[in-house]
């Protein structure tokens, strides 16, 4: 132990054994913060120990969970298939990051579809449709509701989407 340490230490117990009156009060308050800092960074260290060794143990033992929302429902299968032939796109591209319209539809009918013919929820929904989020799900959803974006009445989505519909 270094000289630093032992005065701090000395200070501490003296002061922990009421000895206060004795001892100075700018004394007392050193020996108390020192001792304080003393055992901050012993127990920091040994959480540190602990955070290591369990983050270690957890990451070589358990394996990520892959959840398959693939064969969910056939409903969800049916809806997919209706709409890849009615505007000639394929899932993956209806799954993919890509933001050609023709596939934005395509997503869009489908989230709106799943939502209002399967009743399933927001991250499922994403899960399925290529990982998305469960907020760009429910853009979606509100789009429809509220008439704005790819959902004006003016345009031709609505009549893909009602004889996909009447198709199910």
């Amino acid at each position: 132990m270094s000289d630093f340490t032992k005065q701090a230490m000395l200070r501490l117990k003296t002061s922990m054994k009421g000895k206060t009156k004795t001892v100075k009060d700018k004394d007392y308050r050193d020996g108390f913060l020192t001792g304080c800092r003393l055992v901050w960074n012993f127990k920091n260290l040994e959480i540190s120990k602990y955070k290591v060794r369990y983050y270690t143990s957890n990451l070589i033992s358990k394996k990520p969970k892959k959840k398959n929302y693939e064969n969910l429902s056939p409903e969800i299968n049916n809806i997919l298939e209706k709409i890849c032939t009615k505007l000639n796109v394929s899932v993956d591209q209806i799954k993919s990051s890509s933001r050609l319209k023709k596939f934005v539809y395509a997503r869009t009918i489908a989230i709106n579809s799943m939502l209002d013919r399967a009743g399933m929820n927001y991250s499922i929904v994403g899960n399925i449709l290529g990982k998305r989020n469960h907020s760009t799900i429910m853009y979606h959803h509100n789009q429809k509701n509220l008439k704005i974006g790819y959902w004006k009445p003016q345009n031709d989505i609505w009549n893909i989407y009602e004889q996909i519909n009447k198709e199910l």
